[in-house]
């Protein structure tokens, strides 16, 4: 290890030893000066010297003290987990979903803007105003911003700067920048789908294997593989809603028949019904014979492509999205019990589970992923916390 710090002047070697205390306290949620001085082999000066430094400089807080066990009790230390901040957006093409999380990942704030997508100047500039808005009602300062990142239906450049595919929204090429300059700040677009299978990683953190179906106004899909989103070498790994379930059925957006979209978005849903969709379930649960034909070839569907991917990805299968919150234990055990009807294995009841957030998880995942970016780059170390 010594050979490895020749040359490093002293300001190198505090400034080391600030990130492995600001790391260390991160990845423990807090500790106490002398659980420090123990797991960093740093000396007691030097980490009360950290920890006045990174007080001052507002990246940790004091919190409070350790339960007596006949001694002083101790002072605990913390990341203060707003002294910064990530806003995500949720591009859809009846609304822009807005959420703001703090350093842990915690939810501080989300809305809905009545925006329905268009390319134009009044759509960046009246997103623009929101965002604004959104940042001032929340005491959300510029200083503690992180960079923005866009989920939106389309897939977007290796480098987020630009859409590389966007026929849903017919916004393909279109750049970063223009949204950048109405907020005022730096954006990246990122795949909607993706950033929803970014924020059921952050809510499963043990999740290694994954096929995530997004049931939103528009039906999409993502993998994870060894714990982190793949997009492939095109970009395109997980768009599940291009998968053909039927060679001559609807045309779908993107100039195929019977793509899993034209049968299983939420707007599909709707179409089949005639109905909206909150009214759909309504009397769906009433008994509504109509609705029950309905929904049944729904999860039918459903569950033949849920089940075509567990031979490819033998994994977690994930619902997130608009219906999801509409869904019941026992939509879920029909799910499970239609994909095992055909399946050569038996697929376990506990690896079907269901989102939490309905069609915020975009707009939360872009938000977590511009945490996650931070914190790598800032804070969290690599390696073990011995003290070089």
């Amino acid at each position: 290890m010594a050979k490895a710090i020749q040359g490093l002047t002293g300001l190198n070697v505090r400034g080391i030893n600030r990130r492995l205390v600001l790391s260390w306290l991160y990845t423990a949620g807090g500790g106490t000066k002398h659980q420090l001085v123990r797991e960093l082999n740093m000396s007691l000066s030097t980490v009360d010297q950290n920890l006045k430094e990174l007080e001052n400089a507002g990246l940790i807080v004091q919190q409070g003290f350790t339960d007596s066990t006949g001694g002083r009790p101790a002072r605990r230390y913390g990341v203060n987990p707003r002294y910064k901040c990530a806003v995500g957006i949720g591009i859809l093409k009846g609304s822009v979903h807005l959420c703001a999380v703090d350093l842990n990942g915690s939810l501080l704030s989300s809305r809905e803007l009545p925006l329905p997508f268009e390319d134009s100047e009044a759509f960046f500039a009246g997103l623009g105003q929101g965002f604004k808005a959104f940042l001032s009602d929340n005491q959300i300062a510029a200083s503690s911003l992180l960079p923005v990142n866009a989920a939106v239906q389309g897939l977007p450049s290796a480098d987020g700067k630009e859409i590389a595919f966007g026929v849903l929204l017919h916004n393909q090429g279109q750049q970063a920048d223009r949204l950048s300059a109405k907020l005022g700040t730096e954006v990246k677009w990122v795949h909607d789908s993706a950033a929803a299978a970014f924020y059921e990683l952050h809510e499963h953190p043990g999740l290694n294997n994954a096929v995530l179906f997004l049931l939103n106004r528009n039906f999409g899909g993502a993998l994870i593989i060894g714990g982190q989103v793949v997009s492939g070498s095109g970009g395109w790994a997980g768009t599940l809603e291009h998968i053909c379930l039927n060679p001559e059925g609807t045309r779908c957006y993107c100039g195929s028949r019977g793509c899993a979209e034209t049968v299983l978005s939420a707007d599909a849903l709707r179409q089949q019904a005639g109905l909206e969709i909150p009214e759909f379930f309504a009397r769906l649960r009433a008994g509504d014979h109509d609705c029950r034909e309905v929904w049944s070839r729904y999860l039918n569907t459903l569950a033949l492509l849920m089940r075509n991917t567990l031979p490819l990805v033998d994994g977690e299968l994930i619902l997130c999205g608009y219906l999801v919150p509409f869904m019941t234990e026992d939509d879920l055990d029909t799910l499970h019990r239609l994909i095992n009807a055909n399946l050569p294995f038996d697929f376990a009841r506990e690896r079907l589970s269901a989102g939490s957030s309905g069609d915020l998880s975009p707009a939360l995942g872009a938000a977590l992923m511009s945490v996650d970016a931070y914190l790598k780059a800032e804070v969290l170390t690599s390696g073990s916390f011995e003290r070089i």
